[in-house]
């Protein structure tokens, strides 16, 4: 058996991408207009490709197992925080793996109950 994300969940974080990167882009013009140029230097690398990496993992095809789906989820909003909060972006992706960590815990250690509601409203 396959699974895929809700649909509705997976519209609702690219619509926070594009709310965030519309976001940004404004802070970084703001920025300029007062002569600091390096919220747009940066803007490619912390913005823009952090949210191509998100896009490419919205759009995969379906997982095989619900661990991969969950970690697909988590790497999604890790990379939305890396955008939302610039000054901790070198913290939040150097805490990549604790993203693994918390999946594995989770579908190990929480009680199957609470696990099963969890991953019903999240998969499909």
């Amino acid at each position: 058996m396959k699974y895929s994300l809700h649909p509705k969940l997976v519209v609702s974080l690219l619509a926070i991408t594009l709310f965030i990167l519309i976001l940004r882009l404004y802070l970084a013009l703001e920025l300029w207009s007062e002569g600091n140029s390096s919220g747009l230097e940066s803007y490619p690398f912390m913005v823009i490709f952090p949210s191509t990496l998100i896009l490419a993992l919205a759009l995969m095809s379906k997982a095989k197992t619900k661990e991969g789906l969950l970690m697909r989820l988590g790497c999604m909003i890790q990379l939305l925080l890396i955008i939302s909060i610039p000054p901790l972006s070198l913290h939040l992706l150097l805490g990549f793996p604790v993203v693994f960590l918390v999946v594995e815990l989770f579908k190990t250690k929480v009680p199957t109950n609470i696990s099963a509601s969890i991953e019903k409203a999240l998969i499909k």
